[in-house]
């Protein structure tokens, strides 16, 4: 008879999420990096497959049908010009309205992302 905890235990995924300018090429199973073992041992290799998310494998056009905030959120990093950001902005603002927790937390990541994007040549104060 199984415990009803084990039943409804919750359930994790391990998802990396990368955004670098090159594809992503590890292995996606840590099992794999381990060595072959000999024998009955072989069987107990830990093993960890992961999702991988690569923000870079999504068009902006595949992005914008999802209408969710990760999909705005992989939107914005690959922004290429300050029109796609005031309409990404915008969306932010209508999406969080209710939710000015949410709201503050993206303030503060769009500024920083634009702090780091400097080619944007946006002058940011520190007051907001």
């Amino acid at each position: 008879m199984r415990s009803s905890s084990i039943l409804n235990c919750n359930r994790c995924v391990f998802s990396p999420v990368t955004n670098g300018s090159q594809r992503w090429t590890a292995v996606t199973d840590i099992a794999d990096l381990i060595p072959v073992v000999p024998g009955l041992v072989e069987h107990f290799k830990p093993r960890l497959k992961y999702l991988l998310i690569d923000e870079n494998a999504y068009s902006d056009t595949e992005l914008a049908s999802l209408n969710n905030l990760v999909a705005a959120v992989f939107r914005f990093e690959q922004a290429d010009s300050l029109a796609t950001i005031e309409v990404l902005i915008s969306l932010l603002i209508d999406w969080l309205d209710d939710r000015p927790d949410l709201r503050r937390m993206f303030s503060l990541w769009i500024r920083a992302t634009l702090m780091r994007k400097q080619n944007y040549g946006i002058l940011i104060t520190s007051s907001g």
